[in-house]
C-alpha cells in the first residue's frame, strides 16, 4: 500500500500500472511488501487431530486447524529413522544415544518455550524456566516441572524404566563429552553397577531401541498435559472424527 500512497495525490486523476511478472522476477528482498509469493515452507505434515494439512517454517508448530503442536510427531518419525539406521547399520548404538536425547532436548525445550511465551512469570521464574534442559541429569527436570506447571514426564513411566533413563542419560554425556570412555562422574552417579573408570562403554542396540520407546512416551506425556493448559480448538478435531467415522461405516 506504501507504493499506492505514493503514487497518488489528493483530489488527482492517474492511471498507474504495476507489472507483477516484473516484480516476480525481483530479487526476493527487492519486492515491495504486498507481493506474496506462496512457497513451500520447511516442514509439511497432516495434523494427527483434525486431518488439517499444514506447511511451516522450522520444525516444530501449531496446527492451523485445531492448534495441536506437531513435536510428538514430529519426534517419532525422527526416531522411527534413527530405528532404522541402527538396524541397518548406518549408525552406531552409541550414536543413536546421542542423537536422540539430542532430538528429545529440542523438542522438549520448544514445548517449554511455548508455555514461557503463554504464562506470565516473574523474570527470576522465567530465567530459571529458560535454563531448563532434559538432557541434563543434574538439573531433574522431568520433577521439576510437576509442581511447576503440572507436566509430567514420567507419567506411566516404571521404576526401572526410569533407572534406566538415568542411566542413558549419564552415558550421553560419556558418549558427547568423553568419546565414550567413562569417567569418576560416570561410576560414582549412572548406577551402572559394572562401570570402570577410563574403560569404553560398548553400547547395545537393544538399549538403544529401549530408550528411544521410553523417550517418546516422555514426549506424549509432555504435549498431552501442555495441551491440558492449552486446549485445542474443538471443532476441527469433531469434525475431522465425524469424518473417519462415516469413511469407517462406508468400508
Amino acid at each position: 500500500m506504501g507504493a499506492y500512497h505514493t503514487e497518488m495525490e489528493p483530489n488527482t486523476e492517474k492511471e498507474i500500472v504495476i507489472d507483477m511478472d516484473a516484480i516476480a522476477d525481483q530479487e526476493v528482498g527487492a519486492r515491495p511488501d504486498f507481493y506474496y509469493a506462496e512457497e513451500s515452507q520447511q516442514t509439511r505434515y497432516t495434523c494427527k487431530k483434525c486431518d488439517e494439512f499444514n506447511d511451516i517454517r522450522g520444525l516444530y508448530g501449531y496446527c492451523a486447524g485445531c492448534g495441536h503442536r506437531n513435536n510428538a510427531t514430529s519426534f517419532r518419525t525422527a526416531a522411527a529413522k534413527l530405528r532404522d539406521d541402527l538396524n541397518n547399520g548406518v549408525s552406531s548404538p552409541s550414536e543413536v544415544v546421542r542423537s536422540c536425547v539430542s532430538k528429545f532436548d529440542a523438542c522438549c525445550r520448544d514445548i517449554l518455550a511455548q508455555v514461557s511465551k503463554r504464562v506470565a512469570m516473574r523474570p527470576s521464574r522465567r530465567a530459571d524456566f529458560d535454563r531448563l534442559k532434559f538432557h541434563d541429569v543434574e538439573n531433574d527436570v522431568f520433577k521439576r516441572l510437576k509442581p511447576m506447571f503440572d507436566i509430567d514426564l514420567l507419567r506411566g513411566i516404571s521404576a526401572a524404566d526410569s533407572s534406566f533413563l538415568t542411566l542413558m542419560l549419564h552415558r550421553r554425556h560419556v558418549y558427547e563429552h568423553n568419546d565414550g570412555v567413562s569417567d569418576d562422574r560416570y561410576v560414582r552417579e549412572s548406577g551402572d553397577t559394572d562401570a570402570r573408570i577410563g574403560v569404553l562403554i560398548r553400547e547395545t542396540q537393544e538399549n538403544a531401541h529401549r530408550l528411544l520407546g521410553i523417550l517418546a512416551r516422555m514426549v506424549e506425556n509432555m504435549q498431552t498435559d501442555f495441551h491440558e493448559v492449552f486446549p485445542l480448538t474443538k471443532w476441527p478435531v469433531e469434525y475431522a472424527e465425524g469424518i473417519r467415522r462415516r469413511r469407517a461405516a462406508r468400508a
